[in-house]
């Protein structure tokens, strides 16, 4: 009868022991969800890193080296001086192969633009692209340089640089938001449509724009403004000449 007795409550302690650890596995699985969903929720709130903003750009933007040489080639196939000095800028102007950027209100120039000048069909792009730019972003589109004589070039400019032949044009890239997502797809539909070469630059920040076109040919662009925003635009126009 003790034998039975003492067997009895070794099992009674066994059990117990068993219930004890199965609540303490319990309990550590508790603490470390209550660990773990803070955690979750705070990583959610968190803003994306600078590694994910910058793959927000579509790959056609992301530049490389057969972008380079892409535009480099174009220029060469189709037979386009590359301005060695400022003289050989001013030479190209008088003979109209430069034209000017004037600016109007869908475009301005920054200061810094030290030579003001674009072949027509890089000048004919800006004409065209900013008003869809003003439409979309509700400010004149930003031109920070166009043509650059080899000699003025900067020192971390690409031997390959497009930018002496007056094809390129450097654009002021938007604050991140709607107006930057509409300037990547726009760039990256014109750049699949052949139309132009489009890089975002990152030291310093902008969009590099090398435009596509045989000399002498039209630049014509298609309708990239959603349908909802071009309306408020008209009507905006409208109003103000009220």
């Amino acid at each position: 009868m003790g034998a039975v007795t003492l067997l009895t409550a070794r099992g009674i302690v066994s059990a117990i022991d068993m219930r004890m650890t199965r609540l303490r596995t319990a309990l550590l699985v508790l603490a470390g969800i209550l660990v773990i969903v803070p955690s979750a929720h705070a990583q959610r709130g968190k803003k994306p890193s600078a590694r994910v903003q910058r793959n927000s750009r579509p790959l056609e933007l992301r530049g490389s080296k057969e972008s380079v040489e892409k535009m480099y080639d174009f220029a060469q196939s189709n037979h386009l001086p590359f301005y060695l000095s400022p003289t050989n800028v001013s030479d190209a102007v008088a003979q109209q192969k430069l034209v000017p950027l004037t600016g109007d209100a869908t475009y301005e120039l920054t200061r810094g633009v030290g030579y003001s000048y674009a072949t027509p069909e890089a000048r004919q792009f800006v004409q065209a692209f900013a008003p869809q730019y003003l439409a979309v972003c509700g400010t004149p589109l930003t031109v920070t340089s166009a043509a650059r004589p080899v000699t003025r070039q900067p020192r971390n400019a690409n031997p390959h640089s497009v930018h002496p032949t007056g094809i390129a044009v450097d654009l002021r890239r938007p604050a991140a938001g709607p107006c930057l997502t509409w300037v990547r797809s726009a760039l990256a539909e014109l750049e699949n449509k052949g139309i132009i070469e489009a890089t975002e630059e990152r030291r310093p920040v902008h969009l590099h724009i090398a435009v596509l076109v045989r000399p002498g040919e039209p630049v014509v662009l298609p309708q990239m403004v959603p349908a909802m925003t071009a309306a408020r635009s008209a009507l905006s126009v409208m109003n103000s000449t009220r």
